[in-house]
């Protein structure tokens, strides 16, 4: 019996919880100043809710133990795309006043290569699918320059 992979579940709520707390300038900063030039930053960074500077730092650790199961796949894609269109900006200005920029570099190569294997999986997947389907529906007609074709997508 293996344990259940809770990651996923971590994962969503970390994004879920981006997409509605992140906002333009949470630390109310003077337009075009440096982090060093704000006095008073790590007052206005206490601001900040502890459990969204979890999720802004550590969401992409959770994305890593995530199995690319299509269901999950699914969900997982539309919560990230949310948050990578609405809140991305927001989310590196956080990163950027608490000092962790560097996760956005390790977060965003996360979310790359998670995308990359859960293409292939679904690309395999679909293939799987059309042989099944062949093999009881009709004679296996497929041609060794489509399998070839669609093997040769899988390398690149």
């Amino acid at each position: 019996m293996s344990l259940p992979n809770h990651h996923s579940e971590l994962l969503i709520g970390c994004l879920n919880l981006m997409n509605q707390g992140l906002k333009k300038n949470m630390c109310k900063l003077p337009d075009a100043v440096l982090n060093e030039d704000v006095d008073d930053l790590e007052e206005r960074t206490r601001k900040i809710d502890h459990s969204l500077l979890y999720a802004c730092r550590l969401w992409h650790k959770h994305l890593v133990y995530v199995d690319a199961v299509p269901a999950q796949v699914h969900k997982i894609t539309s919560v990230l795309h949310k948050f990578l269109e609405e809140k991305f900006l927001f989310w590196l200005e956080v990163l950027s006043v608490i000092g962790t920029v560097r996760d956005a570099v390790d977060a965003l190569g996360a979310a790359a290569n998670w995308l990359e294997v859960c293409a292939k999986c679904i690309h395999w997947m679909y293939l799987l699918n059309l042989l099944t389907e062949f093999r009881y529906h009709q004679p296996l007609t497929l041609s060794m320059t489509a399998l070839n074709l669609s093997l040769n997508s899988l390398r690149s």
